[in-house]
């Protein structure tokens, strides 16, 4: 495969599409189970010695990589014999994922979208960019390169506002294309990523996915992080969360979604003078493929 490397320059278009989400009707609790040994393997954060290793032991696929920062990650998956599509909205992180890539010498499986995932496709939206220092990040070494924290909510520490062009992976991977993985972080938008991955999920297409919840992120979303994990259980999916949580009591147990996501958002944790709120990540499989 010939390298892509896919940009789009700011400007509303008129014939924007969204996807709907529109709440599904509540009915049994959705239940979220504690991850074991088996399911660990697919969690994205911390050692990612067992996420490689798993993504190693299946056939090359795609993955997908929704806030890809600095490209590690995608470099990561790519290294483990995947096609890997990378997005990333920050402007001026751009620079930095397109020299990584080209000097990777697996850059033939390397793709990469400057743009945001989102529910809605063919337009632009705003998009806030931390000026702050980063930690994360050998090669973002400082506020005009962005952070971790770059997001379409605009934040109460400093930032420059910028407009970047959105699309949905249901748009970007097509109607036949199966995605072995997909790691997402959106920073309190994962929900509106999965919606604008409904087609992928309800026909089970996207095998593996791993997302984080963090309600404090953006007012108002735990409702859309509880309809977003009904999507994939009601797809035949099964929810699991990572051992990462910060704000969940007894993150080890079986709970109902609802009831997880209440715990996060009463939870307190305090970030460049904010209190943020709690978050945990979790990883959802299509029937059978967490054994894989």
């Amino acid at each position: 495969m010939v390298i892509w490397w896919f940009s789009c320059t700011a400007g509303a278009a008129p014939n924007a599409k969204a996807t709907d989400t529109a709440l599904l009707p509540v009915a049994d609790a959705v239940v979220v189970y504690p991850a074991s040994s088996l399911e660990l393997r697919w969690c994205p954060e911390g050692d990612t010695t067992a996420l490689s290793a798993s993504l190693k032991a299946i056939p090359r696929g795609l993955v997908i990589d929704v806030g890809a920062y600095d490209g590690e990650n995608a470099l990561e998956y790519a290294t483990a014999g995947h096609e890997v599509y990378a997005f990333e909205p920050s402007p001026s992180k751009a620079p930095i994922i397109e020299a990584a890539f080209r000097a990777s010498p697996y850059r033939q499986s390397l793709r990469y979208f400057a743009m945001a995932a989102s529910n809605v496709s063919g337009t632009t939206l705003p998009f806030y960019v931390s000026q702050e220092t980063s930690s994360r990040s050998a090669t973002i070494k400082n506020g005009d390169m962005g952070s971790e924290q770059d997001m379409l909510s605009e934040p109460p520490w400093p930032h420059i506002k910028v407009e970047v062009p959105v699309t949905t992976l249901d748009e970007s991977i097509g109607a036949v294309r199966e995605v072995v993985y997909a790691k997402l972080d959106a920073q309190g938008h994962d929900h509106e990523v999965l919606m604008g991955a409904a087609a992928l999920i309800r026909t089970r297409r996207l095998h593996r996915v791993a997302f984080e919840v963090s309600p404090g992120l953006m007012e108002g979303s735990g409702p859309l992080y509880a309809n977003a994990i009904r999507m994939l259980v009601e797809a035949g999916y099964v929810c699991y969360n990572c051992p990462n949580a910060h704000g969940a009591r007894n993150a080890r147990v079986a709970r109902p979604a609802e009831q997880l996501i209440d715990e996060l958002a009463q939870s307190t944790y305090v970030f460049k003078g904010t209190n943020v709120r709690g978050w945990t990540d979790l990883v959802c499989f299509a029937t059978g493929a967490e054994t894989i």
